[in-house]
């Protein structure tokens, strides 16, 4: 399980790394730019399976790892139908749109039920509300603002576990991390 989570994040950070430096169209802003343009299928972003690929594995692989625990376990679920509905649907379909809503506060209501990840999840959600809130030349950076936190906990929380072994996980309603 903690493999997985470290595993998840890693592969999510390569694919948005490739797809930043395949990237052919005018110059990518991780500041300007949003995180979906990079799988939008298309002269500009010729590696978008990359990126999309990233989404997907990232979403398995979660959902591999996380053990079944109620509340934490739906909001995992949504995080991870969300990144799905991202890499299928692109910029602009409403379920888009819904697969991001998911991905990001699914993902990060999540982190916020995690004591030791509490101020990550919040400071996702806070910047979610900015990234929704005050669209323009820095939505790239509120959404990583939003997102980064996501992945952050994944490895982490993963290089914990894999130090804690399982009985992190030991009948808690939440990992013991």
């Amino acid at each position: 399980m903690a493999v997985l989570l470290i595993v998840a994040a890693l592969v999510y950070f390569a694919g948005e790394t490739v797809a930043v430096a395949a990237w052919s169209g005018p110059g990518y802003s991780l500041v300007g730019d949003h995180i979906s343009d990079l799988g939008v299928p298309g002269p500009d972003s010729p590696l978008a399976w990359a990126m999309n690929g990233a989404f997907v594995v990232n979403a398995v692989l979660v959902f591999l790892a996380v053990r079944d625990r109620c509340v934490f376990r739906g909001l995992t679920l949504a995080y991870c139908a969300g990144l799905i509905l991202i890499a299928v649907f692109h910029t602009g379909s409403s379920l888009h749109g819904l697969g991001a809503f998911l991905a990001i506060a699914g993902g990060n209501a999540a982190i916020v039920m995690i004591r030791r990840f509490r101020f990550l999840g919040v400071t996702g959600l806070v910047g979610f509300a900015a990234f929704v809130a005050f669209p323009g030349d820095y939505s790239g950076l509120l959404e990583r603002i939003a997102v980064y936190p996501i992945l952050v906990t994944q490895f982490v929380a993963g290089l914990i576990l894999l130090r804690l072994g399982p009985r992190a996980w030991s009948g808690a309603r939440e990992p013991r991390l």
